[in-house]
């Protein structure tokens, strides 16, 4: 990797770590804090829950193994999309009715205190857990590419995201996700148009041609 490639990346980090700073003084309340206030534009919301079913194993396990079943790793996908319109149609007008600010509330209001307290802390952990697996799989990524120690990715990595959260609140993780969403569509496009643009792929019509049969079969 060049020089460029470093500044981009330091660019990048640097940006979302001013999301902090700048959206904290849209942070009035709780409410402001956990869920915007409930006043951010739906195709914003839409792409931050977009982009939290991304991960690196999106582009490292998850395309080897689209390569390795063709259409059938579609399903996944479909099941996705299921949920999100089960989520869209029946759990978020139920919920957006009961007026609270995070799902514990709705947890206490419902089945009552002890609920709220075991649906608080019993995924605590599990969330730790989560966390500290998502920086270990891409500080494993990121120091096979840029030759850094795990520790410092690690580190600097859970910096940028802990001060940009603690400060900006659901405001600078939506923005944030929406900033990656961009890019990240961007750069598939170019990279399709690229590939499919290849003298040895031959378009769409070649490499539907070049295909294993397999591939498409559901």
């Amino acid at each position: 990797m060049s020089i460029y490639d470093y500044i981009v990346i330091g660019v990048y980090l640097v940006f979302m770590l001013s999301l902090g700073p700048i959206y904290k003084s849209f942070n009035k309340t709780a409410s402001d804090f956990f869920r915007g206030g409930g006043g951010m534009l739906w195709w914003v919301v839409g792409a931050s829950a977009f982009m939290t079913q991304f991960s690196a194993w999106s582009f490292t396990g998850g395309a080897a193994k689209a390569y390795e079943t063709g259409t059938f790793f579609l399903i996944l996908f479909a099941c996705n999309t299921v949920s999100a319109l089960f989520t869209l149609f029946f759990t978020a007008h139920r919920f957006r009715q009961m007026r609270v600010i995070t799902a514990v509330e709705a947890i206490r209001n419902r089945f009552g205190n002890a609920s709220e307290q075991i649906f608080t802390w019993l995924p605590l952990l599990f969330m730790i857990l989560f966390g500290g697996v998502a920086l270990y799989t891409i500080s494993v990524f990121m120091s096979g590419v840029f030759g850094a120690p795990m520790m410092l990715i690690i580190f600097v990595l859970g910096a940028v995201m802990i001060v940009m959260t603690l400060l900006g609140g659901s405001w600078a993780a939506t923005a944030g996700d929406f900033v990656q969403m961009i890019l990240v569509l961007t750069i598939t496009i170019i990279m399709a148009a690229l590939t499919l643009g290849h003298e040895k792929i031959g378009g769409l019509g070649g490499m539907i041609e070049k295909m294993p049969a397999q591939h498409l079969v559901c």
